[in-house]
């Protein structure tokens, strides 16, 4: 056999092939091939099917000299490995590399950087199965996979941009920020309460733009940001403190831009406006509150003091004689006078000055203080012949009733005043002096002022007056004396009786009850046609009840029904009815009559009603601490 051992190296990728063509020299036909396990096997090799080893070539096998040639076959698959982060987020970008050849193709080529070379980026927008074709030094190719998976991004809402003014807070993020987050991480974390909470609160100094950093359960990322703008606080002025005198105005005025409100607008005209007209009639801070164009508020105050006016009193009217002087006398505390008009003051500026009017005249003192308030006060001084004077009105006055005499007033001040006749007046110097005329008088009044002099008069008429007089009868009572008591007064027509112990009475004729064995006073007063009133009052001393009290026992009585002495009774003009006891026995001591209540006399019958025979009976009478006791015929 023209052939020989041989070494082949397929592809396992490879197509088949005659083993024949691969063995050295040029083999015999007709011959057999046989596995390495001496498995007959045709001519073909299959790399895909058939294994690796030596191959028998076995010619003229029915002969007695066969041959027999190897052919050692090596199948040659490349040795493919990848390797990489396969699980991404999307849009981040990894690398992977394929090992076990000398060149390299990925497909598919979307999102592969290189799709040539071995190690290579890869940023596909969806998880992807990549496939890499590997060609080994030999030529031969083989293929890997590997999947490519890509997780999206979580959700963020860094929340919308907002406007602030200094010193305010903003809440920061979405609504939800996200809804499938597991941690969340703000920055920068200056000025936030808790940059890892979803929704924190930021309190920036100036215009901040904050970034959110989300992150889920696949370790994927997400941010978003937004803007905080810090607008500043408008700048405001409410001006200088002021003074104002109580009772004026002063006008404010703010600096600034935007729209004003003023606070308390309490006297202010109009209290949205920069420059209000301030009226207080007390010290006030005003506050003024400015909004800007941002709607930031910002506030300054001011003190409107209010000061007080000056006191001023220019003194007394008085009454001048024509060409005479008269002091212009104010008082005031503090401030500079100035009396007007000036032409007859002898110094305008004087507090306490001379005036020679020549006319009546109305002279106005004018106070300035140190704080440019202002206060008037005048004084009327009338200039004239003779002074005015005021006797009063004549009246008519019970007798013993003061009377004040005189005008209101009786002259103008200054002026002096002499009142006759003097008898019966307090003072007869006074203007307006008390009088207690004892009969109907006539008062003269001279009024002096300066060189002038005038006369007036008036009369004091005394009405006639009623006399109180009254009498009294007593009668003797248990436990008191009943007093009756009869008007005599003249001229009464109204009563007015006191009897003590708390009892009035208004009636002309009255009873009342006096104590045994003390002084009562009585006292009555009346009043006539006119009003006038009069007064008396009676004492009574009143004696013991023993003394005053007078009872006479009879010592026979004929109670035969023909009216003469039918009873046996007390004989007495006291009322003694509610204190008596009576208790009438016969000759053996028994009791026929008991008196009951009241009813102290017996008319001759026993406790049956029946007529007690004529004879002598015996008496008890206890009246109140007295006792009476006796003998009575009883005559029938």
């Amino acid at each position: 056999m023209q052939g020989g051992d041989a070494l082949v190296v397929t592809c396992g990728s490879g197509v088949l092939f005659n083993l024949a063509d691969s063995l050295g020299g040029s083999p015999d036909a007709g011959g057999q091939w046989f596995t390495s396990t001496f498995s007959a096997h045709g001519d073909l090799f299959d790399p895909s099917s058939d294994q690796s080893g030596t191959y028998y070539y076995i010619a003229g096998g029915s002969t007695a000299c066969p041959d027999t040639a190897a052919l050692q076959v090596s199948i040659s698959n490349p040795d493919i490995n990848i390797t990489g982060d396969h699980i991404i987020c999307s849009g981040e970008i990894t690398t992977l590399t394929a090992t076990g050849g000398t060149t390299f193709i990925w497909s598919p080529s979307t999102g592969v950087a290189d799709p040539n070379s071995a190690s290579t980026q890869f940023n596909p927008i969806i998880s992807t199965d990549y496939t890499v074709t590997v060609t080994d030094a030999n030529g031969c190719a083989g293929t890997a996979e590997i999947t490519l998976e890509v997780n999206p991004l979580p959700i963020v809402d860094a929340g919308i941009d907002v406007s602030l003014c200094v010193g305010e807070f903003a809440t920061l993020g979405g609504t939800p920020t996200s809804p499938n987050a597991t941690s969340y991480a703000w920055s920068p974390a200056t000025n936030l309460n808790d940059p890892a909470t979803a929704n924190p609160i930021a309190t920036p100094s100036g215009t901040t733009t904050y970034t959110i950093t989300v992150s889920d359960a696949n370790q994927c990322s997400n941010s978003d940001a937004m803007t905080v703008t810090v607008n500043p606080l408008p700048a405001i002025d409410a001006g200088a403190d002021v003074g104002v005198c109580i009772g004026s105005s002063v006008q404010l005025n703010a600096i600034g831009t935007g729209s004003f409100d003023w606070s308390p607008a309490t006297d202010l005209n109009d209290a949205d406006i920069a420059d209000p007209l301030a009226s207080p009639t007390t010290t006030t801070v005003y506050t003024v509150t400015l909004t800007d164009a941002n709607n930031c508020v910002a506030s300054d105050a001011l003190t409107v003091t209010v000061n007080a006016l000056p006191t001023v009193d220019a003194g007394t009217d008085s009454w001048l004689c024509l060409g005479s002087t008269t002091p212009l006398v104010g008082t005031t505390n503090g401030g500079a006078a100035a009396w007007t008009p000036s032409a007859t003051v002898s110094d305008p500026a004087a507090l306490n000055t001379t005036a020679t009017p020549l006319t009546t005249t109305t002279f106005t003192l004018t106070i300035t203080d140190g704080n440019n308030c202002i206060s008037n006060d005048g004084v009327l001084v009338t200039v004239g012949v003779d002074p005015p004077i005021d006797a009063g009105n004549g009246t008519t006055v019970c007798g013993g009733v003061p009377v004040i005499l005189g005008g209101s007033p009786t002259s103008v001040p200054g002026s002096t005043f002499l009142w006759t006749p003097a008898s019966g007046l307090d003072d007869p110097l006074s203007s307006n002096p008390t009088a207690l005329p004892i009969s109907t008088t006539t008062y003269i009044l001279v009024v002096s002022n300066d060189t002038c002099t005038s006369t007036a008069a008036v009369t004091v008429t005394i009405g006639t007056t009623g006399q109180a007089d009254f009498t009294a009868r007593f009668e003797a009572g248990c436990e008191s004396l009943r007093g009756f008591f009869t008007d005599a007064s003249t001229g009464a027509v109204a009563w007015e009786w006191n009897l003590g112990q708390g009892t009035t009475s208004t009636t002309a004729n009255t009873q009342g009850y006096l104590p045994y064995g003390q002084a009562s006073s009585v006292t009555l007063i009346i009043t006539d046609n006119q009003g006038c009133r009069d007064t008396t009052t009676q004492v009574f001393t009143m004696d013991d009840y023993a003394n005053l009290v007078n009872v006479d026992v009879p010592n026979v009585f004929t109670p035969n029904g023909d009216g003469q002495n039918d009873l046996f009774t007390l004989m007495t003009d006291a009322f003694l009815g509610p204190c008596t006891d009576m208790d009438i026995m016969n000759r053996w001591g028994e009791s026929v009559f008991v008196s009951q209540g009241n009813n102290i006399t017996w008319d001759g019958r026993n406790f049956s009603g029946e007529p007690c025979t004529a004879g002598t009976y015996f008496y008890v009478v206890k009246v109140k601490d007295l006792t009476f006791k006796g003998a009575v015929t009883l005559i029938r």
